[in-house]
């Protein structure tokens, strides 16, 4: 899935490169939908009127096919970079495209506060990779281990291959079955 802007005359101010990351996502995010599918890794492909090319790759913890939060995304991780991108002489095309995509169905906007929270702390989630870099945002998952003090291990919160692990549920009300910690 891609989508490109060529531009007449090559652009270089940041209000300019942001509209044109702004109508890129909403066209990626359009064609996502209608497939689909989600997408999980995205990559901008700048290219410079004199021939040089500078690629910026975003990741997201879910599928994603909005597109405010995609471009917000992509405008966190350009102001993050310690070597901004030099537009030279100017931006002849941008290109943003979805490295990696995943089967997404099409979600309903829910009217409960719990699906609400979820969505802001996976967006949350996504601008801290993006402005801290995906090995600085660390999540717990768990791990079958007989010591309480090992039973989760840290990963990155967003990672092209998304662990899926549930912590097992407790009854309401009941104390945990084994301590947190064993001392000696």
């Amino acid at each position: 899935f891609i989508s490109e802007r060529r531009f007449a005359e090559p652009i270089g101010l940041a209000d300019d490169i942001a509209i044109a990351l702004d109508e890129l996502a909403a066209d990626l995010c359009v064609l996502l939908e209608r497939h689909g599918r989600g997408g999980r890794i995205f990559e901008a492909t700048f290219y410079r009127a004199d021939g040089a090319t500078r690629r910026i790759e975003a990741m997201s913890g879910r599928p994603l096919r909005e597109e405010k939060a995609l471009a917000k995304l992509f405008m966190t991780r350009l102001d993050a970079l310690a070597d901004p991108v030099d537009p030279g002489f100017g931006f002849d095309m941008i290109r943003l495209g979805v490295v990696l995509h995943e089967e997404s169905a099409a979600m309903q906007v829910s009217l409960d506060r719990e699906s609400a929270e979820a969505e802001t702390l996976a967006n949350l989630v996504d601008r801290l990779t993006a402005r801290f870099g995906a090995a600085s945002v660390e999540r717990f998952v768990p791990r079958d281990s007989h010591m309480p003090e090992h039973a989760a291990r840290r990963v990155p919160a967003v990672s092209a291959r998304q662990a899926v692990a549930d912590w097992p549920d407790l009854p309401q009300g009941e104390p945990a079955t084994r301590p947190v910690l064993f001392l000696s």
